[in-house]
């Protein structure tokens, strides 16, 4: 049986500073917009990396692995969760990426439970990070749409803001 839980601490630094770097970016936006209380709160909250934004590093740093890590090898890119997975627990590639999808799964179930749960900070900032791991969602879903912007990406993106449907 494949073990429940990501390599131990593979890449959760990375993972975590990544998503916190953009999170504190897009709080020093919010920040700049909604002034009307202290800012000193918001920001430690993003800094104690709350359960919200472990699981949107999560979703982000897992569905990125699973469409792209065969792509990565080809270049020489070892370090993906998923070949570190494999190797820790020795498990195929089917295992980890079937466990990886249940990580994902879990992660969203997170981020539900953490917007039904009252917060010191506004829901707003919680949208944030939703939003993050919305975009995460769509880029990686089948594909790396990073990687294959021309072709993936372009086409939602008119999909959704030239070709949209009228209400």
């Amino acid at each position: 049986m494949v073990p429940r839980k990501l390599c131990s601490n593979n890449g959760g630094v990375y993972v975590h500073c990544n998503v916190n770097l953009w999170l504190l970016n897009g709080l020093n936006h919010f920040l700049c917009w909604h002034r009307r209380d202290s800012n000193t709160g918001r920001l430690d909250w993003v800094s104690s990396v709350p359960k919200i934004v472990i699981a949107a590093s999560m979703i982000c740093r897992l569905m990125d692995d699973i469409v792209s890590h065969k792509f990565e090898q080809k270049r020489g890119h070892v370090a993906s969760a998923v070949e570190c997975y494999m190797k820790q627990y020795g498990a195929s590639e089917e295992e980890t990426v079937a466990e990886f999808q249940e990580q994902v799964s879990n992660a969203w179930k997170d981020i539900n439970e953490e917007f039904l749960r009252p917060t010191a900070v506004p829901m707003l900032l919680l949208t944030q990070v939703l939003n993050l791991a919305r975009v995460m969602d769509v880029l990686y879903k089948d594909e790396d749409g990073y990687v294959h912007a021309q072709i993936m990406t372009k086409d939602l993106v008119t999909s959704v803001l030239i070709d949209s449907v009228p209400i």
